[in-house]
């Protein structure tokens, strides 16, 4: 899911050669075993909470905002935002031993 959504957004996929000695907070794309990584943390936000997990997917793979979100789940923003936070603090909880040695 996250390696094809740059693929379907028309953007050029970068050579492994020239990101392998970017550290990770400066380059764009990941690699696919960080790929592996963030699918196996994805799956592990769904089988713990399937909203947060289709929020999250709402806003970084379908671009939506939180305030159009809010609006359609008729809430304040702030939850909504309050959601994402939660489930980026998840996926972060679950990648951050595999990104440490990079």
């Amino acid at each position: 899911m996250w390696a094809n959504s740059v693929r379907s957004l028309g953007l050029p996929t970068a050579s492994r050669p020239t990101i392998y000695n970017v550290p990770i907070a400066n380059r764009q794309y990941l690699l696919d075993d960080e790929v592996d990584v963030v699918e196996k943390s994805m799956t592990e936000l769904f089988n713990d909470s399937p909203e947060r997990h289709k929020l999250i997917k709402s806003v970084y793979i379908h671009e939506k905002s939180c305030s159009s979100i809010a609006r359609l789940l008729n809430c304040r923003t702030d939850r909504v935002t309050a959601m994402l936070s939660e489930s980026e603090f998840f996926i972060r909880g679950q990648v951050i031993e595999f990104f440490k040695g990079r």
